[in-house]
């Protein structure tokens, strides 16, 4: 099975990309990671840190003496629910679904619409870390793919 690997990596982005969405990361809070004297990155970004925002705090804390553990929000629900086909909010699923038959809208060909952007319209359109283009066509058989047919 040569697509394995390919499948295995889109499912778990598709699945992890809609668990996680803690929104745009903060600005002005940067964790400096120093990198190796034999890092690749060093030479090829001509850099001596890595720098990564770190992720907003979750605004229903309490300031100080919280006793509960760390917490971060989410910009979407969990996507055991089926969020990232159907969407987190009212406004994505009733732009996806056809509600006939439970049924997600699709083309006469069977494939999913397309946003202006050329990108497959999906539950997973509104978060700014989703795998784009989404389209895996190369890596699995699109009679199998499980968001090209709707059956």
């Amino acid at each position: 099975m040569p697509f394995l690997n390919m499948l295995a990596a889109v499912w778990i982005q598709f699945e992890n990309h809609d668990w996680i969405s803690h929104g745009e990361n903060m600005l002005d809070d940067v964790i400096d990671i120093p990198l190796a004297a034999d890092d690749p990155a060093r030479k090829k970004f001509w850099q001596a840190k890595m720098m990564v925002r770190r992720t907003r705090p979750d605004p229903a804390r309490l300031a100080h003496g919280e006793p509960a553990p760390t917490s971060f929000i989410n910009e979407v629900t969990h996507g055991w629910d089926g969020s990232q086909i159907y969407g987190s909010d009212q406004e994505t699923s009733d732009r996806l679904r056809s509600r006939i038959d439970g049924k997600m809208k699709i083309n006469e060909d069977g494939t999913l619409p397309l946003k202006k952007n050329g990108v497959e319209d999906t539950g997973l359109s509104n978060i700014k870390n989703a795998f784009e283009p989404w389209d895996t066509d190369e890596a699995l058989d699109p009679e199998r793919h499980p968001l090209r047919k709707w059956s």
